[in-house]
């Protein structure tokens, strides 16, 4: 059993070797070919990464800061946790230290604001007369980095496992925090979905709202017409790379309601995208105001 779970590795690796180095010279003769489509200097730096370094998701110097950091996960009652912002950031219950650590690192680098999915910048964050809106939470780092400065905070989170681990790390928050196992989406219903629309109490509120749904973006936005057009005082920070053309849609939609916009430093490479095509790269998140 032991050789068969080494070959396998080998094969596992092996074939991840040649997708990316594959899809590393595709990439590199497609801008080759197509130097018009090279439109700033922070797209031309992720190609000239790629030319001296191995295909990733972030191409930029930045995450090399990261390379070696220490960082120390803890265990409480069976739940290793990570001190962040002077608060525990809990993992799921199976995970190991090591995935632990692996997990942590990915999103202190999407957070870092060099980053391209970095939903924050110096001007643009969460302010302390706003409620935070985490839509597609996770494990709920986001909203954690933000909790101290924040009016109150609404969580929502479909996934089980991760809904279970949320209630451990926000629990020492009370009423601050409110936690919806629900998929935000664009009719509510009295068991697995709402509409923003529906929660009458936010169209009286200063809100930032930060979008990572993995695609279901177009039934959040239906379900939240009415409080778009209602309250003025929102920004959102909404993931655009999912979908081929979502940066472009996502923008012309919110420009058209009368919103200013501006896209995250930079661009990535979702190389896990089932439409994953030329031109490649593409823009990571979305703000918006106004």
């Amino acid at each position: 059993m032991g050789l068969i779970n080494e070959l396998k590795a080998i094969n596992y690796k092996w074939r991840k070797w040649r997708y990316n180095t594959l899809l590393k010279k595709e990439i590199v003769n497609y801008y080759k070919k197509n130097k018009n489509l090279i439109a700033d200097n922070e797209l031309l730096k992720g190609l000239q990464y790629y030319l001296q370094n191995d295909i990733t998701v972030f191409p930029y110097q930045f995450k090399n800061k990261y390379n070696n950091l220490t960082l120390n996960i803890e265990n409480d009652n069976g739940l290793n946790y990570y001190l962040l912002n002077g608060h525990k950031l809990f993992f799921k219950k199976d995970w190991s230290i090591l995935s632990c650590k692996s997990y942590l690192k990915t999103l202190l680098i999407e957070q870092d604001y060099r980053s391209p999915h970095s939903y924050c910048n110096t001007h643009f964050k969460v302010n302390p007369d706003e409620t935070l809106l985490d839509i597609g939470t996770a494990e709920g780092n986001f909203s954690l980095l933000s909790i101290n400065v924040a009016q109150e905070v609404y969580l929502f989170e479909y996934n089980t496992e991760w809904f279970s681990v949320l209630q451990k790390t926000f629990e020492p928050f009370g009423n601050k925090v409110k936690l919806f196992n629900k998929k935000v989406e664009h009719l509510s219903n009295n068991t697995s979905s709402l509409a923003l629309d529906d929660l009458e109490e936010l169209y009286t509120q200063k809100l930032f709202i930060k979008m990572d749904v993995e695609g279901s973006e177009r039934a959040i936005f239906k379900g939240m017409e009415k409080l778009l057009s209602a309250n003025k005082n929102i920004r959102l920070a909404i993931c655009t790379y999912h979908g081929y053309n979502d940066p472009i849609e996502f923008e012309n939609y919110f420009k058209q309601l009368g919103f200013q916009t501006e896209f995250s430093n930079g661009y990535m490479l979702y190389y896990f995208a089932k439409d994953l095509k030329p031109p490649y790269l593409r823009k990571g998140v979305l703000r918006v105001w106004r």
